[in-house]
């Protein structure tokens, strides 16, 4: 008598059967469901697809992956103050070149900020780099464009006349110290000592 133990394999139908007709009908839905795909990309279009794609793709974002606009309206908002106040802490620094970038931005933005003080103090800027004449006395001289008080014309044409003297054009920065001493006498000493300088 064999001692093996024998272990019985079930050939029966209900159970071989089954998991064949299960097969089937797994294979029938699959098979099903790629043709309607295919269906409605040719009925679709690629255009709409894409669409669609996109608007899942977006929806399925998380807040960390949503990239925020926070800093590109903030720079788009930001004033010709914004800019002066950043062109003046750069000259106190003597960034000079920087601050000429700051001032020339709050320019574009509203020239008339301050009534044109963005101009003063560009020229200011242009005056100390030395490398330009022209640029400082034109914003000086549009600087003079705006309702100035006494003392502001007086300042501006100081500016002009010293310009001038720097870069040897003796006559115009005669002209120039003149009409700072008859505009206000906040600068008359020093205007006096350029003219003194000049004879």
């Amino acid at each position: 008598m064999s001692t093996h133990q024998h272990y019985k394999i079930d050939h029966s139908p209900t159970v071989g059967g089954k998991i064949y007709d299960d097969l089937k009908k797994g294979c029938g839905c699959i098979i099903g469901l790629a043709i309607v795909g295919f269906i409605v990309i040719a009925l679709a279009g690629p255009d709409e697809i894409k669409r669609c794609w996109n608007g899942f793709c977006k929806g399925a974002r998380t807040p960390a992956q949503t990239p925020a606009s926070s800093s590109s309206s903030s720079g788009s908002s930001r004033t010709a103050k914004d800019y002066y106040d950043e062109g003046d802490s750069l000259w106190k620094e003597r960034s000079y070149a920087e601050a000429v970038k700051k001032f020339t931005r709050a320019i574009e933005i509203n020239g008339n900020y301050e009534d044109g003080k963005a101009y003063y103090m560009r020229g200011l800027c242009y005056r100390a780099l030395k490398n330009n004449c022209t640029d400082a006395e034109n914003d000086f001289l549009k600087y003079l464009e705006f309702p100035l008080d006494s003392m502001g014309k007086a300042t501006a044409y100081y500016c002009l006349g010293s310009v001038n003297e720097e870069w040897g054009y003796k006559s115009a920065a005669r002209i120039y110290y003149q009409k700072s001493i008859d505009a206000d006498p906040v600068w008359k000493d020093e205007a006096n000592e350029g003219l003194e300088r000049l004879k």
